[in-house]
C-alpha cells in the first residue's frame, strides 16, 4: 500500500505548480484545507492552480492561466503512466475532514484525515495541511524548496498522512 501512495505521489509531485492571484474573501486555513483536499479528490487542475504557493523562484517559471497549468499537469500524468495510480488514489478519498488549524503569522497547521479506499480496503488516514497565507488567501504551502517534485511530494505525503485508527473530534468533513 506504501509503494502505491508513492507511486501516485511521483507523478503529482512532479505535476503541480500555482498561480498566486486568487484571494477568497474571509479565506481561513481550515476551510481552504478542505477544499484543497475536495480539489485533489476531483482531479480539478484549474483550481489547484489558485489553490497552491510554491517558492517565488517556482512561481516564476509558471504558466499563466489555469487553463494552461490543467493541461499541463493532465499531459504530465498522463505521459508518465502513473495515470491509474492517481486516479486510485484520489478517487478512492472519502469523508474527509480539517480540524482546528493552528496559526503562527502567515503560516498554518491544519490536522487532516481521509478515508481511502486501496485494493478493495478503506484505510482511514491522518496527517495535516501546512498552509500559508497569500494576500487574502490561505495556500497549500509549496514554498520550502525551489525543487517543485519535492516540495509537492512531501507535502501531499504530509496532507494525506498515516492509516491510523478513526479520530472522531476532526469534523467539517465532506464526502
Amino acid at each position: 500500500m506504501r509503494q502505491f501512495i508513492k507511486c501516485a505521489l511521483i507523478p503529482v509531485a512532479f505535476l503541480i505548480a500555482t498561480g498566486t492571484t486568487y484571494a477568497g474573501k474571509d479565506s481561513d486555513p481550515r476551510s481552504d484545507a478542505l477544499t484543497l483536499y475536495k480539489i485533489l479528490q476531483k482531479q480539478d487542475w484549474k483550481s489547484l492552480y489558485h489553490a497552491a504557493a510554491f517558492s517565488d523562484k517556482v512561481a516564476k517559471t509558471m504558466p499563466s492561466s489555469p487553463a494552461k497549468f490543467a493541461e499541463d499537469v493532465q499531459k504530465g500524468i498522463d505521459n508518465s503512466g502513473g495515470r491509474e495510480a492517481v486516479d486510485k488514489l484520489f478517487a478512492g478519498m472519502s469523508n474527509m475532514a480539517v480540524g482546528k488549524a493552528a496559526i503562527t503569522g502567515s503560516k498554518a497547521d491544519v490536522p487532516t484525515s481521509c478515508d481511502i479506499e486501496l485494493q478493495g480496503k478503506t484505510l482511514h488516514f491522518k496527517g495535516h495541511a501546512r498552509m500559508i497565507k497569500r494576500g487574502a488567501a490561505w495556500k497549500w504551502d509549496l514554498t520550502s524548496t525551489d525543487n517543485v517534485e519535492k516540495a509537492t511530494s512531501s507535502a501531499l505525503q504530509e496532507l494525506i498522512g498515516k492509516p491510523v485508527a478513526k479520530d472522531p473530534s476532526l469534523s467539517s468533513s465532506v464526502r
